[in-house]
């Protein structure tokens, strides 16, 4: 596991135009760029103190920076022109968002989101963390030695994670609670560490009977466990 992959923390947000997590593919027709249409541009080179009429920097103007800036942009736009359509392409590059892109009260033309002549684009609700350590020595006790060289940490409160939320029980009929993080690789999520990582762990004996609410266990592995 290479210290350069991308892990992201998953945060479910009420993200209406995109998902979190996911890569733009640009399916809707272009627009021809005549005179009754409005192109915005965003770019992760952008400055939302631009105008974000250009793809890139011309004259201490260019591209906006955030989707959130690109919709108070929209919003101005419609207010005074609230026929006209507005084409909002994205450069390459990912876009982290922190809180629901809420697109609200632009009733009229279309607002197309689309990526900037094909561009490869990425939009999702988390961080990425990278500076993967080996795992400390305190935990050698506790790991099989032919994997220990294959594990890393990170301490997530330096990849700016102050809180990953709480493991719950989940399922029909609990309670429901807050998702904690997620971490994903290439797109996808990464199983919790578990034991065993397949099938079941299987019952050696019933000390004291059936009612004794004891059980002992057949693999011995899991007495590295007991200092954890």
């Amino acid at each position: 596991m290479n210290d350069g992959l991308r892990f992201a923390q998953c945060i479910l947000f009420g993200v209406i135009v995109f998902l979190s997590c996911s890569s733009i593919q640009s399916t809707i027709p272009a627009f021809e760029k005549y005179q009754d249409t409005i192109f915005l541009y965003i770019s992760v080179n952008g400055n939302d103190g631009w105008t974000g009429e250009f793809p890139s920097k011309d004259n201490h103007q260019g591209p906006l920076a955030t989707f959130h800036s690109a919709t108070r942009k929209i919003k101005e736009i419609r207010h005074n022109s609230p026929d006209i359509p507005i084409v909002v392409e994205i450069s390459e590059g990912d876009y982290p968002i922190d809180s629901s892109i809420l697109i609200s009260g632009l009733k009229g033309s279309p607002v197309v989101f689309r990526p900037y002549k094909d561009a490869h684009v990425s939009i999702f609700g988390g961080i990425t963390v990278k500076d993967f350590e080996p795992v400390s020595k305190e935990f050698l006790n506790q790991l099989d030695s032919l994997i220990y060289p294959h594990i890393r940490q990170i301490d997530l409160s330096k990849a700016g994670i102050k809180d990953p939320g709480t493991i719950e029980p989940r399922g029909f009929p609990r309670e429901e609670y807050p998702s904690p993080v997620e971490l994903f690789i290439n797109g996808h999520v990464l199983q919790l560490a578990r034991w065993p990582n397949e099938e079941w762990a299987y019952i050696k004996g019933v000390p004291g009977g059936r009612y004794s609410g004891r059980v002992s266990y057949a693999d011995e592995n899991i007495n590295r466990w007991k200092s954890s």
